[in-house]
C-alpha cells in the first residue's frame, strides 16, 4: 500500500531542488469563503501540501486534508486493480499514517470560534476529542472558545482553532490543515499545528440520529480530530484488492475520506483507528 509518508518523502526531495516553493509568512490566512488555495500541491487522494516554512528553527511543512460528501471528489484509483487472484488480504492494515513517528509532542489548547460554534457544537465537538482520548492517552489541552483568524494555509500561527465558515468548492464537508515536522529520524518528528473549518452554506449540522438530513457533527469532527492528532485518510484505491469484507472494512473506519448525510457510525472507533493511534502514541 502506498503511504502518505511516501508522498512526503517525494516532496521534502522537491523542496530541497526547489526552495521558491517554500511558504511565505502567514499574513493572509483564509478566513471567509475558503477554498483550496492555488499553491496547493495534490499529492495524494483529497491531500495537499500547503509548502514549507521554518519554526523555531525547524522546517515545518503543512498539509490540507479534503473532507468530501460521498460522490463529489473523484477517486485517484479503483480497489482491485491488477492481478489480485491470489492476494493474501490477511496483512491489510485499515490505518494510514501521515508519518512514522509524527505525532504530538507536547499538549496543546485548541480555540473554537466564539462567533460560529455555540455551547452545544462546542459540547459535541469536545465528545468526539474524548472519544480518541478515552483510548488512554492524554493528546490534546484544553478547548476554549476565542476569537481566530482562520485556516493558516501559509504558515502556523501557533494556535489551534476550530469553526464554521463557507467552504467555496463544491461538496467540501470539512478541512483540516496540519503543520509539522515531517523529515529527519522518527523520534523528532512532529505536529505543531491544527486547524478545523466545517462548511456551514452547503451543509445543515446537528445530530443525525434524531434528523437523517443533516450532516452529524459528531460524525465528522471524529474524522477530522484523527488528523489533528496524526492519521491520513483511508480509500478503497490503497487496497488491491475486491474482497467485499476487505473493502467493507475499509468504508467503515472513521478515518475513511468520504461522508454523507444522515452517517452516524463514524462517531466511534473501528479496529484501524485504534490500531493507527495505537501506532502513534502507544
Amino acid at each position: 500500500m502506498k503511504t502518505l509518508l511516501s508522498s512526503v518523502l517525494v516532496f521534502i526531495i522537491l523542496l530541497s531542488s526547489f526552495p521558491s516553493i517554500l511558504a511565505i509568512p502567514n499574513s493572509n490566512p483564509i478566513r471567509n469563503n475558503i477554498r483550496i488555495p492555488e499553491h496547493a500541491i495534490q499529492i495524494a487522494e483529497n491531500v495537499f501540501s500547503l509548502g514549507s516554512t521554518k519554526v523555531d528553527g525547524k522546517i515545518v511543512q503543512g498539509f490540507l486534508f479534503v473532507r468530501y460528501q460521498e460522490g463529489f471528489a473523484k477517486p485517484s484509483g479503483t480497489p482491485g486493480k491488477g492481478n489480485d487472484k491470489n492476494k493474501d488480504t490477511s496483512d491489510f492494515q485499515f490505518y494510514e499514517l501521515m508519518g512514522k513517528g509524527v505525532s504530538w509532542k507536547t499538549k496543546e489548547d485548541y480555540i473554537y470560534d466564539s462567533v460560529t460554534i455555540d455551547v452545544t457544537s462546542k459540547a459535541t465537538i469536545e465528545t468526539s476529542f474524548a472519544t480518541w482520548e478515552f483510548l488512554g492517552f492524554d493528546i490534546f489541552g484544553t478547548g476554549a472558545q476565542g476569537t481566530i483568524d482562520g485556516l493558516d494555509y501559509q504558515a502556523p500561527d501557533t494556535k489551534n482553532e476550530i469553526f464554521f465558515d463557507n467552504i467555496e468548492d463544491a461538496g467540501v464537508i470539512a478541512m483540516c490543515i496540519v503543520w509539522g515536522v515531517f523529515g529527519g529520524p522518527p523520534p523528532f518528528r512532529e505536529l505543531v499545528e491544527f486547524d478545523i473549518v466545517f462548511d456551514n452554506t452547503e451543509y445543515s449540522w446537528g445530530d443525525a440520529t434524531l434528523n437523517p438530513v443533516v450532516m452529524d457533527l459528531e460524525n465528522i469532527a471524529t474524522h477530522e480530530i484523527g488528523h489533528a492528532l496524526g492519521l491520513a485518510d483511508l480509500y478503497l484505491s490503497m487496497y488491491d484488492t475486491t474482497d467485499p469484507e476487505v473493502l467493507n472494512t475499509v468504508t467503515e473506519q472513521t478515518m475513511y475520506g468520504y461522508a454523507d448525510f444522515g452517517e452516524y457510525n463514524k462517531r466511534t472507533l473501528e479496529s484501524g483507528d485504534i490500531a493507527g493511534v495505537n501506532a502513534l502514541y502507544g
